[in-house]
Order: structure tokens, then C-alpha cells, then sequence
């Protein structure tokens, strides 16, 4: 009995190691990235140039009003001083002043808004499903033939008395 018990157990492992065995794999990626840049940029220009022109001016006139000059006939050439000056009248000196002030200003103003918005997004997925058969054995069916022939050959064994007597009697 305990033999039997032991050779169905050994035969049981022998077909178990038999069986085909699948392997599988499965993966899975997402990546998603998202960004965002925004840039402002205000520039204020204010130009103001002062064009105020004065203009100064002075005239002097000077009037100098003289008698008239004393001849005499009686007296001799050489009496005469070597340097004559004639005798004033009257003496008037007028002073123009002018001052002209033109006032001017010049405003130039220049305002630039730039922005600039800059979106970046990638978005990936990857999905890897891998499935791994082993290849079948060849030589899979001569086994199970070897496995079937000893397992006739232990049942055999074990009624070998009935079934001689059996192939004997016939």
C-alpha cells in the first residue's frame, strides 16, 4: 500500500512538471508636465527739452551838439593853438536796453507695454504590455508516451498476478 501511495505521487509531480507556464508583464507611464512664463515689460519715456531763448541788446547813442567856431581874420596862422577844441553846446546821451524773452518747451512722452506668454505643456503616456510564453518542448509528447508507458507498466506490476494468470489461461 505504501508503495502505491508513492508511485501516484511520484507520477502526480511528473505530469504537474508537464504544465506550461505564462509569464506576463504589464507597465504603465503617464508623465505630463505643464508650464507657464509670462512676461511684462512697461517702459515710461518722458522727454521734455526747454527751448526759453532771451536775446539781450544795448544801444548807446550819444549826441554832442558843438558852437560854431570862432574865426577871426586879424589874427595871424600862427596864433593859433596847435590843437583846436571846439567849444560844447549841449551834450545827450540815450541808452537803449532791450531784453526779448521767447519761452518754449518741448514735451516728447513714449509709453511701451510688452508681455509675452510662453505655454509649454507636454503630456506623454506610455503603456508596455509584455507577455512571455515559453516555446513549447519538443520532445513533450515522448515524454507523456514515457510517463503513460511506466504508468502502465506500475499497474502492471502491481496486478501481475491476476493478469498473468489471466494471459496464461487464455
Amino acid at each position: 500500500m505504501r508503495t502505491k501511495l508513492i508511485i501516484v505521487c511520484a507520477v502526480s509531480l511528473i505530469l504537474a512538471g508537464c504544465a506550461s507556464k505564462k509569464k506576463s508583464a504589464h507597465t504603465a507611464e503617464t508623465v505630463s508636465i505643464e508650464a507657464t512664463k509670462t512676461e511684462l515689460q512697461q517702459t515710461d519715456v518722458v522727454r521734455m527739452v526747454d527751448t526759453t531763448r532771451t536775446e539781450h541788446g544795448r544801444v548807446t547813442v550819444t549826441e554832442i551838439e558843438y558852437f560854431p567856431p570862432v574865426t577871426t581874420a586879424s589874427a595871424p596862422l600862427h596864433d593859433v593853438p596847435a590843437i583846436y577844441v571846439p567849444a560844447i553846446k549841449s551834450f545827450r546821451q540815450t541808452v537803449i536796453e532791450t531784453q526779448t524773452q521767447t519761452r518754449g518747451e518741448s514735451l516728447e512722452a513714449t509709453s511701451e507695454f510688452i508681455a509675452t506668454n510662453e505655454n509649454v505643456a507636454l503630456e506623454r503616456e506610455t503603456v508596455t504590455k509584455t507577455e512571455t510564453t515559453p516555446a513549447p518542448d519538443p520532445k513533450r509528447w515522448r515524454y507523456i508516451f514515457y510517463i503513460l508507458l511506466l504508468g502502465v507498466g506500475v499497474v502492471l506490476w502491481l496486478r501481475r498476478g491476476k493478469i498473468w494468470k489471466n494471459i496464461i489461461n487464455i
